[in-house]
């Protein structure tokens, strides 16, 4: 497989307009990418202003459509691989961006333009996502606060809950209050959950510390800045699925076959000692490692298809803070960018009415 990355010569302006600014008159921001179950599908949150939305890419037709809650006071905060072509799970998010307007877990049908709601409880929630057979979702949850400096509240110890859509019934899986967790996926080949934690902060599982002992510090000290962990039943340490000497992995993405997508900082690979950081993609195929990209720039999320054949990524390839979408073909190494400039005017809409307030 070729490594060499194909990139799209753009017109200045024509990369002004579709790149994400950060700038003050127009703040424009890509997030939470993810694939459909057959792998044709890209979604993502595409923010304006304070306006965000719940886009789907067609890479068939090159087209996208806003996918909107039909109450004009919510919309979608993210999307998760579903158990069916026509559903996706979802955080359902007021617009209104206060503290306690705390996001649910929605359930969305794409076929009946309906969603329900899967969580109904004041907690912080983000980054769901299915099983592979559709019976569970596992999201990251809220199970405490801080205040900074300036008064303002922020939620953090981060979990992973799971959730039986056929029962409702709900369990904590984690108990290690992280300063951030990546979106939790399940194993293909069993119950596991692969994931990459940052900074445990209470009861990391080592028996010579005492428990409530933070276990940041002998985490890093080691095993480094390799975070992506795989945990279940046989795994229930907190230690690196494996690790790249040196470098920082995080963000694992899992294809159906079991192959993982995941970042990775390169700059002590590439010899650049100063400066910005870089991060690279980089596939797991098996125990074998291999790098796909060579971007020499930052990334902001990734997701990989469930056919293990297409990733993307959020990148600012001139490091002047316009963030820019790029598709690539695993096979083939070319990546090339979707260009956003039709989102900055009226999109189709596809409004969906919630039909229930239970689980």
């Amino acid at each position: 497989m070729s490594g060499k990355i194909v990139r799209l010569l753009i017109l200045p302006l024509l990369a002004m307009l579709t790149a994400c600014s950060t700038s003050a008159t127009s703040p424009i921001k890509i997030e939470n990418l993810a694939f459909s179950l057959n792998s044709r599908i890209l979604f993502f949150n595409f923010c304006k202003d304070s306006k965000c939305d719940l886009i789907a890419y067609s890479l068939d037709n090159k087209t996208f459509t806003q996918i909107v809650p039909a109450e004009g006071m919510y919309h979608f905060g993210s999307a998760g691989f579903a158990g069916s072509e026509s559903q996706l799970v979802s955080m359902l998010r007021y617009r209104k961006g206060e503290f306690t307007s705390y996001p649910q877990v929605a359930l969305i049908n794409l076929n009946t333009k309906t969603y329900r709601k899967l969580t109904n409880d004041p907690s912080h929630k983000y980054a769901p996502n299915f099983s592979y057979d559709g019976s569970k979702v596992a999201y990251v949850q809220s199970h405490g606060q801080r205040t900074w400096a300036n008064g303002d509240p922020r939620a953090n110890q981060w979990d992973i809950h799971i959730l039986e859509v056929a029962s409702g019934t709900e369990s904590k899986v984690t108990n290690f209050c992280f300063y951030g967790v990546s979106k939790p996926f399940f194993a293909p080949d069993n119950a596991d959950l692969i994931f990459s934690g940052d900074g445990p902060m209470c009861n990391y599982p080592n028996l010579d510390q005492p428990p409530g002992t933070k276990g940041f510090e002998q985490y890093r000290e080691r095993f480094g800045e390799d975070t992506i962990v795989r945990m279940g039943p046989q795994r229930k340490n907190l230690e690196p699925w494996f690790q790249t000497k040196g470098r920082h992995s995080s963000a694992p993405q899992v294809a159906r076959n079991g192959d993982v997508l995941f970042i990775s900082r390169t700059n002590v690979l590439d010899g650049i000692k100063k400066g910005y950081y870089n991060y690279d993609l980089f596939l797991k195929l098996g125990d074998t490692v291999q790098r796909l990209t060579q971007l020499n720039t930052a990334m902001d999320g990734i997701a990989f298809s469930p056919n293990s054949r297409y990733a993307a990524y959020i990148s600012d390839p001139e490091r002047n803070r316009n963030r820019s979408l790029w598709l690539m073909n695993v096979e083939t190494g070319e990546s090339e960018q979707i260009l956003l400039l039709a989102l900055l005017t009226e999109t189709e809409k596809v409004p969906v009415q919630l039909i229930s307030e239970e689980k």
